[in-house]
């Protein structure tokens, strides 16, 4: 979905498409775009964010951030994940929880972005587990795929935090999945979050 993103910013805006990374920076309004998810993760299908691995000799991520690249359209069906190896169905659900629990703590979280996050922590929680037994359960893998969406709603409005700026180290150095580095920085970033509020 953020290839398809990118596609959209470059056939409208001139230039090189480094340039329009970062935030705000398009000049022209994209072609517009219809988001068709095949892991329950990114959220990308309802978020202003696209991110790139750039390959400059230095492979890193960068984002685009911009309102014009919300899709016009998302086409949300679970039987398309259906075929997901478990390893990349763990990682994706355990990106799109880090992107619920990191825009509940967030210092840009309100009351619509907490409930949304809440929700998609409770489906995750119990869904995610459920679909390692069962993962041919299109029921199950529609629950994780919603919680994914409302986890890039809140996201959408809240942005991410700690856990998402070092997880891209451990992305592009270490070749770790994305939703694994998350994984492994989640809780520390959690308990140092805890401990910084109660001080």
């Amino acid at each position: 979905m953020d290839a398809a993103k990118g596609i959209a910013v470059s056939s409208t805006n001139p230039g090189g498409f480094t340039q329009y990374l970062g935030r705000n920076k398009l000049k022209e309004v994209p072609l517009p775009v219809i988001a068709i998810p095949t892991t329950a993760g990114t959220g990308s299908e309802v978020t202003p964010y696209a991110v790139f691995t750039t390959t400059d000799g230095k492979h890193r991520k960068k984002i685009m951030a911009d309102d014009f690249i919300f899709p016009k359209v998302a086409l949300v069906d679970p039987e398309l994940t259906l075929s997901l190896p478990a390893s990349v169905t763990a990682d994706t659900g355990i990106d799109a929880l880090s992107h619920a629990i990191e825009g509940l703590i967030s210092n840009s979280s309100q009351p619509l972005s907490d409930y949304l996050a809440l929700e998609a922590i409770k489906l995750l929680s119990t869904h995610l587990p459920e679909v390692a037994r069962n993962p041919q359960d299109i029921e199950i893998r529609g629950r994780i795929l919603y919680a994914s969406l409302l986890a890039g709603m809140v996201i959408a409005q809240t942005g991410t935090i700690l856990v998402h700026g070092m997880s891209y180290r451990l992305t592009t150095d270490l070749n770790l999945p994305h939703g694994r580095a998350c994984a492994i920085l989640l809780p520390w970033v959690c308990e140092f979050n805890l401990k910084s509020s109660s001080a």
